[in-house]
């Protein structure tokens, strides 16, 4: 199992890693425009939130009908796209978005979400940029954690940290990004930051999967087996008969072997 490969694809987690991050959800129709497209842009944020993202798709398509000119319902329409994998009626839907509001600094984070996803850096990179360059933007650590991850996957690993740190100066409680960066480090060689990392994210959430699984990983290769084992104990207990604790139990027979 390659640690590297954890963390991509477009799914329900990664569903659940945007709404960790996405502070886009702030924003409502207002239901003294029309309580019929507020009512189908509710159960389509319902539907999404939970992932039944076919059935977001069809009450988002509704309240755009029969409200056009509303960004948010525009914009959580190319959300449920995004998510459905229909790349490029996510970026139409954005584009309409922006069309109406210019200033709808959270589409451009979505547009980089898809371009990302699509493989296409350069332009994931440029609306990320956007996002950072709006000043008054309240959560610019989510740009900052995107344009992290862009620097890792292209192994910009120097550049990969700056942004990953220029996140936690704005939120220093994000358990990913403080993972993120551990693991960035690692590959690094910088085993010492890494683990203090990995230390940070699972004081802040304890049941983090990956965390518990590179911090097992740091002390292995430490040859610090019964810290080793602890988090590897972890990983089994919090990911029973899954390829994580498949892996874990690996690691133990090796140690088992080691230390007799």
């Amino acid at each position: 199992m390659r640690r590297s490969l954890l963390y991509t694809g477009c799914s329900i987690g990664l569903l659940a890693l945007f709404f960790l991050f996405n502070g886009c959800a702030s924003s409502t129709p207002s239901p003294e425009q029309s309580d019929s497209p507020y009512e189908h842009y509710r159960l389509g944020d319902a539907h999404l939130k939970t992932g039944r993202i076919k059935q977001a798709i069809e009450e988002f398509q509704k309240a755009v009908a029969l409200d056009p000119l509303n960004p948010i319902s525009h914009n959580y329409l190319g959300l449920a796209y995004f998510f459905d994998q229909q790349h490029n009626a996510a970026i139409q839907a954005f584009n309409r978005a922006l069309q109406l509001n210019p200033n709808f600094t959270d589409v451009h984070n979505n547009l980089g979400l898809v371009y990302s996803e699509m493989g296409d850096t350069e332009r994931a990179k440029r609306e990320f940029q956007q996002v950072i360059r709006a000043k008054d933007y309240a959560t610019p650590e989510v740009a900052y954690f995107n344009l992290g991850k862009l620097s890792l996957t292209d192994k910009s690993y120097d550049e990969a940290v700056f942004f990953f740190q220029k996140a936690l100066e704005s939120n220093p409680k994000l358990s990913k990004v403080h993972e993120r960066l551990g693991f960035t480090y690692e590959l690094m060689g910088k085993v010492e930051e890494a683990e203090k990392e990995y230390q940070e994210a699972l004081k802040l959430e304890p049941k983090m999967l990956e965390a518990n699984y590179n911090l097992a990983m740091v002390y292995f290769k430490q040859q610090n087996y019964s810290r080793a084992k602890y988090y590897f104990y972890e990983v089994i207990s919090l990911a029973p008969d899954t390829p994580w604790s498949a892996k874990a139990e690996e690691f133990l027979k090796i140690i088992e072997k080691r230390v007799k």
